[in-house]
């Protein structure tokens, strides 16, 4: 699962249930059908898809990130499943 998520996550203890959310770190633009093949993997794998967009400050090198972490803004997305067409 970790192949096409950055993490999953656990509502109980990983050792007596399995993961309940897979969570991906969204910090760049994808297409459509990446999205959709994601959501399709997780709705077959019983988890709900989690998407966390991060927003970068600008002119803080990556060194001096977690110095910085107030200034970053993040947004949630819980997919439950999607029909994209693109065209």
């Amino acid at each position: 699962m970790l192949l096409i998520s950055s993490l999953v996550l656990y509502k109980h203890s990983p050792t007596l249930y399995h993961a309940s959310f897979v969570v991906r770190v969204v910090t760049e633009k994808r297409s459509c059908y990446e999205h959709q093949s994601l959501e399709r993997i997780s709705e077959t794998t019983k988890k709900c898809m989690v998407y966390l967009e991060v927003f970068r400050p600008e002119g803080i090198e990556p060194a001096d990130y977690l110095q910085h972490l107030q200034k970053f803004n993040v947004k949630e997305i819980a997919v439950k499943r999607m029909d994209i067409k693109e065209k």
